[in-house]
């Protein structure tokens, strides 16, 4: 897990980091306003990459660590990550339709963790559409909170949807975007030790919809 995260999902926040400290290097005349706003995303981005290893090694430390749940917002982290994974896919036509957005009892690193994958490749896969749309929105019930992801992207065929999960595999159609066949896999390991579970429906040319349900109860 240490190493997947590592090798894999501090990869956003680096690149948002990099991104930042080259617009600052490179443009000569910066104003207040814009100085700001990058010095907010490299903080931003740092705090991230902190996050994710304090993640990473807390899990790594013992089998038996469960992670803190506590009711933990959604909206402004998934609207961040929204805006990143523009950035880093190169997809700034992207339109993102923001349903209600409940929150979800875990700890915030690691939901953000989730979150950084699922959203990365629904923005990832839409890159090559003239119009690329993606759909997030939330419901719950006494149990239950269920988030879904949808995607008019590439696509999965079919004989891969059932092997979508396992590690460093990747569906042929995938190749010529960048990739280790890592994200799906460690979400859903992820989803496990919540108590949740997370699930996948996908047609090839028309998109994939990502569901993930978590439980309610925060004790």
């Amino acid at each position: 897990m240490l190493t997947f995260t590592l090798s894999h999902d501090l990869k956003n926040p680096l690149s948002i980091v990099k991104m930042g400290v080259q617009y600052m290097v490179e443009k000569k005349d910066v104003s207040a306003e814009q100085q700001q706003k990058w010095g907010e995303t490299l903080l931003k981005g740092i705090a991230d990459i902190e996050n994710l290893v304090q993640n990473a090694v807390q899990l790594c430390q013992s089998k038996t660590y469960e992670y803190a749940k506590e009711p933990t917002p959604m909206a402004s982290t998934i609207r961040s990550l929204c805006q990143e994974a523009q950035l880093v896919h190169n997809n700034p036509n992207c339109v993102f339709q923001l349903g209600k957005l409940h929150a979800i009892c875990g700890e915030k690193s690691v939901l953000y963790q989730i979150f950084l994958n699922v959203i990365g490749n629904a923005v990832k896969y839409t890159s090559a559409h003239q119009a690329p749309q993606i759909a997030i929105d939330s419901v719950q019930d006494e149990n239950w909170v269920t988030y879904q992801v949808e995607d008019n992207g590439i696509g999965i065929p079919s004989e891969h949807l059932p092997h979508v999960f396992d590690l460093f595999v990747r569906a042929s159609n995938a190749t010529t975007f960048d990739g280790t066949g890592v994200g799906l896999g460690l979400v859903r390991r992820i989803m496990d030790r919540l108590g949740g579970h997370i699930s996948l429906c996908s047609e090839l040319h028309k998109g994939t919809k990502v569901t993930m349900v978590f439980p309610r109860d925060c004790r």
